[in-house]
C-alpha cells in the first residue's frame, strides 16, 4: 500500500544550498540556481508587500509564540555584544546584563540559536536558552533585584502579572 505516510520536508534557502554542495551534478547546480532565484524573488516580493509580512508575523505570533529566557556567560566583550544584539533583534528584551526574556516563535528561536552558535566559542562560552509554556512561566519566582529597572519595559513586567 505504498504512498507517503509523513508530510514532505521543505528546505530553507541555506538547506537548499547545502544539499546542492553534497549532490554535485550539473542538473543539481541548475536546480539550485533556480531555487536561489526563487528565494531572492520571494524576499523582494515580501519587502514590497510589508502588510503581507506583518499579517504573517501576526499569524505566527498567534499560533507559535512561546516565552523564552536567554542567559549567557561569554568571555569576549565583542562576542557578548553580538549575541546581545542578535537576541534583541529576535524580539527579546534585556532584563539584566546577560539575561533576556520575551515571546518568540519557533522559527525565530531556531534562527537565534543558530546565530548564537555561529558567534560563540563553544569551548569557553555558555548560553542557556529556556523556552517555557505560559503556565510554567507564571510559576517563576523572582527574589531580590530580579530585574534591572533601567532595562525592563512595562511589556516585560506585564508577563509577571
Amino acid at each position: 500500500m505504498g504512498g507517503r505516510r509523513t508530510l514532505p520536508y521543505a528546505f530553507a534557502e541555506q538547506g537548499a544550498a547545502m544539499l546542492s554542495s553534497v549532490l554535485n551534478s550539473p542538473r543539481v547546480v541548475q536546480v539550485n540556481i533556480q531555487i536561489m532565484r526563487t528565494f531572492v524573488n520571494l524576499r523582494q516580493m515580501l519587502m514590497t508587500h510589508k502588510d503581507l509580512v506583518w499579517g504573517l508575523d501576526e499569524l505566527e505570533k498567534k499560533y507559535d509564540e512561546q516565552l523564552v529566557w536567554v542567559i549567557y556567560d561569554i568571555v569576549k566583550n565583542k562576542i557578548r555584544t553580538k549575541v546581545a544584539n542578535a537576541t534583541l533583534q529576535s524580539g527579546l528584551y534585556r532584563v539584566q546584563k546577560s539575561v533576556f526574556l520575551g515571546s518568540i516563535n519557533n522559527t525565530r528561536l531556531k534562527e537565534l540559536r543558530l546565530r548564537i552558535l555561529d558567534l560563540i566559542d563553544e569551548e569557553k562560552d555558555s548560553v542557556y536558552i529556556f523556552p517555557m509554556c505560559e503556565p510554567d512561566f507564571k510559576k517563576t519566582i523572582l527574589l531580590g533585584q530580579a530585574f534591572d529597572e533601567k532595562m525592563v519595559t512595562d511589556e516585560v513586567k506585564a508577563l509577571f502579572i
